[in-house]
């Protein structure tokens, strides 16, 4: 019940919705993006990823933007998004830079899953997408926990991977990290 109204992480309510898990169904729910000014405080996003799902039902998934803090009321458009040839190789190219990374720094083992999703929220930029990186740990994969910056990935890697996204895969506008445990949110996104 910590009071977060003197920290630096806004909230924004994001045009499109995740799939979750509330019970033993699946459910559709909002997503929620945090940002903040600085540097991430993680423990103060990851309390406020486990509290937002509970006291909100309709969101079922919160992630963290990086880069500059979003203002409130921030615009979040939609890119039209197909399955196309350019938009798999846009996938793929950050698909790469993950893997790459998790490779250098000796993550492929300890992380049980580490999901690459292309969603088409713009934030505010005619045309492009961001890319969420969602890593994942579990021993059987019907519950599961993010893995901390800091703790279980070294947030060098996070930095590495966020930078050479932003700056090798084109019409990437933002990079965002999956701070959702399961439940509520499920192990990948649809």
């Amino acid at each position: 019940n910590r009071d977060y109204s003197n920290d630096y992480i806004h909230s924004t309510l994001l045009p499109c919705q995740t799939v979750g898990v509330q019970g033993d169904c699946r459910s559709y729910s909002a997503l929620v993006a945090l940002s903040s000014k600085g540097s991430p405080d993680w423990c103060s996003l990851f309390d406020l990823a486990k509290q937002i799902p509970k006291k909100i039902h309709g969101i079922n998934r919160v992630c963290y933007v990086f880069g500059d803090i979003l203002p409130q009321g921030a615009e979040t458009t939609i890119t039209p998004t197909r399955l196309c040839p350019a938009v798999i190789k846009q996938l793929q190219h950050a698909d790469d830079i993950v893997n790459q990374t998790l490779v250098k720094y000796d993550l492929i083992r300890p992380l049980s899953q580490v999901p690459v999703i292309l969603f088409p929220v713009n934030f505010g930029e005619e045309g492009k997408r961001s890319i969420c990186i969602r890593t994942f740990i579990t021993n059987d994969f019907m519950t599961g926990v993010p893995a901390v910056p800091g703790v279980h990935i070294p947030i060098q890697a996070l930095e590495e991977i966020v930078k050479n996204i932003l700056d090798t895969v084109p019409g990437i506008v933002r990079v965002c990290y999956d701070l959702t445990a399961k439940p509520p949110g499920t192990t990948e996104w649809e």
